[in-house]
């Protein structure tokens, strides 16, 4: 450091050039800033005065902080400031609370879940700290009971629970999707959407799912759609057509039958007909029976907790509505059409629960083409369809059959038509009347069947194709064969017949 000695300084003797270096050597070790202003010091006698050195200032960017503050409701941290603090900012005081117990100590307290920012000034206005406080609920005790009940409810499973700011997430490895439900289940009870935790209070946070299932199950449905149609048509008795006088009055009488058991046209073998003098008497006798039979198996295979669709027939077009146009001069006419869906159709949804049990979401539906209900337009017929359908959701083991839907219905119609009169005289009333009567029985059943399925080696499973080969021309022309059929001989299953003597 300088020195600088005063007017009256004299150097006139040796030994106070000693004294002067001395002097020297203690001021460069202490000094008082330039700003404070001392008396006139005097070393040895000898009065002097010191020049400071160059200060150096520094920016309040280089002497600003800058932190990330993370706490939990209720909790407090200690920031220490690199210079005396003259005012703090908090940005949402319902977030975080700051606390100035001296000038370089500040208290930050959170308070309530959320994010917020702290300014520090100093007494100058120039910004010294800069925070980023993020406030969270206290998830430790709730993760601990989660955890806790979990191990409980499902000791087999591997799971894990995590926080994310108030998410909860649930990871690891379960044996079923039953386990996943349950796991999903008791979260949502305690830290979930629907309240606080454990009827505690406060807003609770979402449950995310991570888990998998351990070697996902496959499960194949067999749909067993089975129904039996009987209908029973009879018909018997007269018809007359024809002027008949009676008191010189014309009478004309028409007994056709109320309706037809057969389509128009059909019924000319079953009638016999009788023509005098312009009188036609008509005798009607039939008697039909029918039995229809239909059986639809589909079978489909889906992982457990996927769906699966299967269809299998075609579609039909329906006509939809009628347009014409006459701007050529000509009549023109389109009809457009919407395409229906025929056939068997299958869609399920199967979880496996546990060992053995299955929960089955089933829609399967079989659809045709019912000429009877169809309906006639000016140029279309649209096609009648008889469709039998069930959706429902089921659980049984694997393997177990369960009737899901069933009908019987019976409907009987009866008609009988004649003269007036006539019609009801005993015996002979007969040849004056006839008699029309229908019934119609079905019944109808749909069963589903669930297993586990498991992957086959090849060559195990048969295809509907084995052994099949086209006949050749001389087997077809001559034989009248179709197909040729080659393959193994069936096994014989034989065993050691006899004694055994020990």
């Amino acid at each position: 450091m300088p020195l600088r000695l005063a007017s009256n300084w004299r150097l006139a003797k040796p030994q106070r050039l000693a004294k002067v270096a001395t002097f020297a050597l203690l001021a460069g070790v202490a000094f008082l800033p330039a700003e404070a202003k001392e008396p006139v010091k005097q070393f040895g006698g000898v009065p002097y005065e010191t020049i400071p050195s160059p200060r150096m200032q520094t920016t309040p960017s280089d002497a600003m902080m800058t932190r990330r503050i993370d706490l939990s409701v209720g909790k407090s941290f200690v920031l220490d400031l690199p210079q005396d603090a003259g005012e703090v900012f908090v940005a949402d005081p319902k977030v975080a609370n700051a606390v100035v117990r001296t000038p370089r100590k500040i208290f930050v307290i959170g308070t309530g879940q959320g994010t917020t920012s702290v300014f520090v000034l100093d007494k100058n206005g120039q910004q010294i700290a800069s925070l980023d406080i993020g406030v969270a609920k206290e998830l430790a005790r709730e993760l601990s009971i989660l955890r806790e009940v979990i191990k409980k409810a499902l000791p087999k499973a591997d799971i894990k629970v995590a926080s994310v700011g108030d998410n909860f997430v649930l990871s690891g490895t379960v044996d079923s999707a039953l386990e996943v439900q349950s796991a999903i289940d008791i979260a949502n009870n305690l830290v979930g959407t629907s309240g606080g935790f454990m009827g505690i209070g406060g807003s609770a946070g979402k449950v995310v799912n991570a888990l998998q299932v351990r070697g996902r199950d496959q499960v194949m449905l067999k749909v067993t759609i089975a129904e039996v149609q009987r209908s029973v048509l009879k018909q018997l008795g007269m018809n007359f057509d024809g002027q008949w006088k009676v008191a010189d009055s014309a009478l004309r009488v028409l007994s056709d039958n109320p309706f037809s058991v057969q389509k128009e046209g059909q019924l000319s073998n079953t009638a016999l007909t009788a023509n005098l003098n312009g009188k036609t008497s008509t005798l009607r006798a039939l008697e039909r029976q029918g039995v229809l039979r239909t059986l639809a198996e589909p079978t489909l295979t889906a992982i457990s907790g996927e769906s699966a669709k299967f269809l299998a027939g075609g579609e039909v077009a329906v006509p939809k509505n009628e347009t014409c146009d006459n701007t050529t001069g000509r009549l023109i006419c389109t009809i457009s059409v919407d395409y229906k869906p025929i056939g068997v159709t299958l869609n399920f949804t199967p979880v496996v629960m546990s060992e053995n049990r299955i929960s089955i979401r089933l829609a399967t539906e079989v659809a045709e083409i019912d000429p009877d209900n169809a309906y006639k337009l000016t140029n279309a017929v649209v096609p009648g369809f008889r469709t039998r359908k069930a959706e429902t959701t089921v659980e049984l083991p694997s393997g177990a059959v369960l009737a899901t839907a069933g009908l019987i219905q019976q409907q009987s119609r009866q008609a009988i038509n004649g003269l007036p009169g006539a019609m009801n005289i005993p015996i002979l009333g007969t040849m004056f009347r006839s008699r029309d009567y229908q019934r119609f029985e079905t019944e109808l059943l749909i069963l589903v069947q669930p297993f586990i399925a498991k992957p086959s080696a090849p060559g195990q499973i048969s295809k509907p194709d084995d052994g099949f080969a086209d006949a050749t021309d001389p087997s077809a022309i001559f034989m009248g064969k179709l197909n040729r059929t080659y393959g193994n001989t069936a096994k014989t299953n034989a065993g050691p017949v006899g004694f055994i003597n020990d």
